[in-house]
């Protein structure tokens, strides 16, 4: 049970971290 509450937690703040690393690397990728 704590395990899936985790998941559903974590899962959405993980993908905004990631997405935002990936703009950052395409931003650095351009110039």
């Amino acid at each position: 049970m704590l395990e899936t509450l985790l998941t559903v937690f974590l899962a959405p703040l993980l993908i905004n971290v990631l997405s935002e690393l990936f703009k950052l690397w395409l931003k650095k990728r351009k110039k």
